[in-house]
């Protein structure tokens, strides 16, 4: 996709379980990697229960980690990032 200093982005699309709501994903960079988390907890009465899930994508090392966006669209997590310039 074109976007950015050289006109090129990383675009990512995670399908997400319709349970998450935008507040409760997070999204970080970890070296090479885009990871993913999600945490729901809910408290009824006398019990709690939490559902979790964790994803990671391996992506190019010229993604500029500091411009990483994310987005909650329906139940999709449309994910983007610049690409560097290459020399």
């Amino acid at each position: 996709m074109k976007d950015g200093i050289n006109g090129r982005k990383l675009h990512l699309e995670v399908a997400v379980d319709p349970i998450y709501k935008a507040d409760e994903l997070c999204v970080r960079m970890d070296s090479n990697r885009i990871v993913i988390t999600g945490c729901q907890k809910k408290t009824e009465a006398k019990s709690t229960s939490t559902a979790e899930f964790t994803q990671s994508f391996e992506v190019p090392e010229t993604v500029d980690p500091f411009s990483v966006t994310a987005q909650l669209i329906g139940t999709t997590l449309v994910v983007e990032a610049p690409l560097l310039c290459t020399v």
